[in-house]
């Protein structure tokens, strides 16, 4: 999904999570930043419709 993004010029970022295996969610705090972090890249692009 990186690379694909990267190829179109969209905005990414790799986030590293000590101790984390490419899967993280092997601990609950793991997957619970994984989810944040995506969560936080959607919000940051998501536009908002104008008030009519």
């Amino acid at each position: 999904m990186f690379h694909a993004l990267k190829m179109r010029g969209i905005d990414t970022a790799v986030i590293r999570l000590p101790g984390a295996s490419h899967d993280m969610s092997r601990r609950p705090s793991q997957l619970m930043a994984k989810v944040a972090n995506i969560v936080a890249w959607f919000e940051k692009y998501r536009v908002v419709p104008a008030a009519s």
